[in-house]
């Protein structure tokens, strides 16, 4: 109780537990349209307030991101994000060479968050060379018992991209 003549000020704390959800990993191809999906989501039971953000980085400069809240397209960062609720991001892009990419999602917001350890996730995106091998075996379509046959073997790789490491094993069905 304040003391007579003076008073006393509570300033809450408005709290929020801002959670970053990331996507499986993704396996694609080089030249392949992919889009990865992740989230942020306000677990607490109070309103997320002030600059609520989902910060998706390290994709590559000519990707697309684009933010919802229930199915609505939302420009970051909000002013605020109810209980419960989450920003669904979806960046989309199309691998321009094989390797790995590291993709970021960071959940943010003014209000004090209890649980920083989960703010920032993050998705691996491996992306390799598309390529088409087939192997063709020629010979004779019949052979006398006990002799020699000789078979030949073709590897051929249809593309589009050059087979790295490619190892050609043909193995042939011999029947009595």
């Amino acid at each position: 109780a304040a003391a007579p003549g003076s008073c006393s000020v509570s300033n809450p704390v408005v709290e929020a537990d801002m959670e970053a959800i990331p996507s499986a990993s993704i396996a694609t191809t080089v030249g392949t349209p992919v889009t990865v999906a992740t989230s942020c989501v306000n677990n607490s039971t109070t309103t997320a307030a002030l600059n609520v953000g989902c910060a998706v980085t390290g994709a590559p400069a000519d990707a697309v991101t684009s933010c919802k809240v229930d199915n609505v397209v939302v420009t970051l960062p909000l002013s605020s994000l109810a209980a419960g609720k989450a920003i669904h991001c979806e960046t989309s892009f199309t691998p321009a060479s094989a390797g790995t990419v590291t993709i970021t999602t960071t959940a943010t917001s003014s209000s004090y968050d209890p649980n920083t350890g989960n703010n920032t996730v993050t998705t691996t995106l491996s992306t390799s060379l598309l390529t088409d091998m087939a192997v063709v075996i020629t010979g004779p379509d019949t052979a006398p018992l006990n002799q020699p046959v000789t078979l030949v073997s073709t590897c051929t790789n249809n593309g589009p991209h050059p087979a790295v490491n490619a190892l050609c094993s043909p193995s042939a069905i011999v029947e009595a």
